[in-house]
């Protein structure tokens, strides 16, 4: 047993330190870019938003509203071939349909690392997938490692591979040695997730982007276009940017998006008069239910969201809040963002008082 009794940070632990700068104005790029094993083929977005592989999340048209505003949307891998199948169709339907701002439909597809993963694998790009993200709850697994052998085999050089999750400057490694293009960071901190309760297992989201970050730097050369997705436990646009600012490349978000109109499900009116629509966890008893499972392993809960309307509406206020931070950090990108980020630790106390508190008693 090996116990580590120094502390570790959450988000809203830390928080940037207004630094100078000469930035004119907010309006800066936020462009961010995916890479394959091709040299040739590189994806470019001009948002660092990935939407979440959930049921209650990335269908059809969170998929094509999020490649018409320049970010990535992945749909979810729990319902069968056919169906989503028949869903990319009507993603690249909508989005000949709808797209005004000439961006490039590159869309992501989530696969298991058992059953169909392979034929899923093979149908998804098909249909024109640009994405493969291998989505798992542990990603420093044997099983993902014979999986990706399988897969390696199958999938183009031009295809850009997502594993994870990972929490830890291992997981990172394992992930990155074994060939992936980018990895999902972060065990246990989604807002339906439950798994540090039920397993006691799981670590801070920022401390595995620090991890992730530090192996990413420090291994080999080889590491210089793997990218790190931080995914889960992100409340708003200012936890977007700490996570950038930490060292992540993209942020994947789930219950920020699930109430939108671009996610799956009706929009209902609660008892006491708001509107909201289902949000559940992909380790939920009713996520695993839909799947087909029969024995459960609960590590997600159900519940629901405010309806906030479209989505562009929400990756707005994401993309003002950033270009914001790297104004306040006197950031001309991302990059720069990391370098010259300053964090500190705050107290409760100084949580508290950073948030609204108007007529607070």
């Amino acid at each position: 047993m090996k116990i580590d009794e120094s502390i570790k940070y959450t988000l809203d632990d830390l928080r940037m330190v207004p630094l100078y700068s000469e930035i004119e104005t907010r309006n800066i790029p936020l462009t961010s870019f995916l890479y394959t094993r091709s040299p040739e083929k590189i994806f470019k977005f001009r948002l660092p938003i990935v939407s979440s592989p959930m049921t209650t999340v990335t269908e059809s048209q969170m998929l094509a509203r999020m490649a018409i505003n320049g970010a990535l949307g992945i749909i979810h891998r729990f319902k069968d071939l056919k169906w989503t199948e028949e869903e990319i169709y009507n993603t690249h339907l909508i989005f000949k349909e709808q797209n005004s701002l000439k961006s490039e439909n590159v869309i992501g597809g989530a696969i298991g690392i058992n059953g169909d993963y392979i034929e899923r694998a093979n149908m998804l790009i098909e249909c024109g997938v640009s994405v493969i993200c291998v989505d798992v709850a542990h990603g420093h697994h044997i099983l993902m490692k014979k999986a990706l052998e399988e897969l390696f085999k199958i999938l183009p050089d031009d295809i850009h591979i997502m594993a994870g999750n990972i929490a830890t400057h291992d997981g990172a490694k394992y992930l990155f040695d074994l060939g992936v293009d980018s990895i999902r960071v972060g065990i246990g901190g989604g807002a339906a997730c439950q798994t540090q309760i039920t397993t006691g297992c799981g670590t801070p989201l920022a401390l595995s982007i620090i991890e992730a970050k530090r192996c990413k730097d420090n291994q080999h050369i080889g590491y210089k276009n793997k990218t790190i997705i931080a995914d889960g436990g992100i409340k708003n646009s200012g936890d977007v940017a700490k996570v950038l600012a930490l060292g992540a490349d993209f942020a994947m978000l789930g219950s920020l998006l699930a109430g939108t109109k671009a996610s799956p499900g009706e929009v209902m009116q609660d008892s006491t008069g708001r509107w909201t629509k289902a949000y559940r966890g992909s380790a939920s008893a009713e996520s695993q239910r839909a799947a087909g499972k029969t024995k459960l392993r609960v590590e997600g809960v159900s519940a629901t969201v405010p309806y906030l309307g479209k989505l562009e509406k929400v990756l707005e206020t994401m993309e003002t809040g950033v270009q914001s931070a790297l104004s306040y950090s006197g950031a001309r990108n991302i990059k720069e963002l990391q370098e010259k980020a300053s964090f500190i630790v705050v107290s409760n106390n100084s949580h508290i008082e950073g948030t609204p508190h108007v007529n607070r008693r």
